[in-house]
């Protein structure tokens, strides 16, 4: 009798001991690349990891990226959307995230500088993978490497005119400035992945959001 609680005692301490697992299972139904980031995780080879960063492909993706993947993650792993483009998270629970398409934010754009510029989106490399947060380069099944940006907004003439009374509505997809209330997290946010260059240098840029208002002010 000892013998045999002797061995059920080590069977519940080792099965305690044990982190269990569960399949987490993207699903990309938007028009745009996404990048992922897992914490608590199994990566490729089947080691544990911290943290790991997927590209995941858009809906019929040309280059037979796929738009689904399931991954292995612990107890309290988790996954989290990193891009700042057009795909938003439509559902996410324990097992599963769903991303679809959003409609762009629109944002005011006031030119201060009294001269005519010409602005575009300047993509914003990431450090793991190396891919563009809101996908640009990456390498397909074949390891074949590509380079089609996708920008989050159009190339765009500012008249000098564009001023506060008179700006222009620029759409820009970045789901995430809905999310971000708190006004110097919006800037930061705002200033590091949707960068904005124009064709003329010593050109400054400063983002601001009243209520649900946004505006992109630049200066000399």
């Amino acid at each position: 009798m000892k013998k045999i609680l002797f061995f059920l005692f080590i069977v519940v301490l080792t099965s305690c001991g044990k982190k269990q697992q569960r399949t987490f299972t993207v699903i990309n139904q938007s028009d745009w690349r996404a990048v992922v980031a897992l914490t608590d995780c199994v990566n490729d080879i089947g080691n544990k990891q911290n943290y790991e960063t997927y590209v995941i492909g858009e809906r019929n993706n040309s280059r037979g990226l796929p738009n689904k993947a399931s991954f292995i993650l612990y107890e309290h792993g988790d996954c989290n959307l990193l891009s700042v483009n057009g795909a938003k998270i439509k559902t996410k629970t324990d097992t599963v995230l769903i991303l679809e398409n959003a409609p762009p934010v629109l944002v005011n754009v006031i030119n201060q500088t009294e001269k005519d510029i010409v602005i575009k989106n300047e993509p914003w490399l990431g450090d793991v993978p190396a891919d563009f947060y809101y996908g640009g380069i990456y390498k397909d099944q074949y390891q074949n490497l590509y380079s089609d940006y996708k920008p989050i907004f159009p190339y765009q003439i500012i008249t000098k005119d564009r001023t506060t009374t008179n700006p222009v509505k620029m759409p820009v997809y970045a789901w995430q400035l809905f999310e971000i209330t708190d006004p110097k997290k919006f800037t930061a946010f705002a200033n590091k992945y949707i960068l904005i260059v124009s064709n003329r240098h010593g050109l400054y840029g400063t983002w601001e959001r009243v209520d649900d208002t946004f505006f992109f002010r630049i200066t000399n």
